[in-house]
């Protein structure tokens, strides 16, 4: 079973964008429920190893 990690990759202090890096066999599935786009598509209709403007909510 592969675990599913995540990590904040952003260098520690004050910044305008934060970057987090996650893997592992649930990050589609975490990602579709909790990152919301500034264009509002949804995670599964992305591609992986890009970079995507949004937010995440609880």
């Amino acid at each position: 079973m592969e675990d599913t990690i995540a990590a904040i990759s952003t260098p520690f202090g004050e910044g305008g964008i934060g970057i987090v890096r996650m893997s592992g066999s649930l990050t589609e599935k975490i990602l579709d429920e909790v990152f919301v786009a500034k264009n509002q598509q949804r995670w599964k209709d992305r591609q992986s190893h890009r970079l995507y403007l949004g937010h995440l909510q609880n």
